[in-house]
C-alpha cells in the first residue's frame, strides 16, 4: 500500500510540475525548479487538509460529534 501512496504522490507532483512548466511558457531549463515548487505546493495542501481533518478524526475515534470535540 505504501508504494501506491508514493506513486499517487509522484503522479500528483508530476502533473503539477507540468502545469507550472506550461504556465511559465513551456520554456525548458527549469524542470527542477518546477518539480520542487510542485512538491512544496502539494505538501502544503496535504498538511492543510490534515490539520482541518484532525479534529474530526479525533472526535470520531472518541465516539463524539465534532461539536463536542473542542
Amino acid at each position: 500500500m505504501h508504494d501506491l501512496k508514493e506513486q499517487d504522490t509522484r503522479a500528483t507532483i508530476e502533473k503539477r510540475a507540468y502545469e507550472i512548466y506550461q504556465q511559465r511558457g513551456a520554456t525548458p531549463g527549469r524542470e527542477l525548479d518546477d518539480w520542487l515548487t510542485a512538491e512544496r505546493e502539494i505538501a502544503r495542501e496535504r498538511s492543510r487538509a490534515e490539520s482541518i481533518e484532525a479534529p474530526r478524526v479525533r472526535a470520531a475515534v472518541a465516539g463524539r460529534s465534532l461539536d463536542n470535540a473542542r
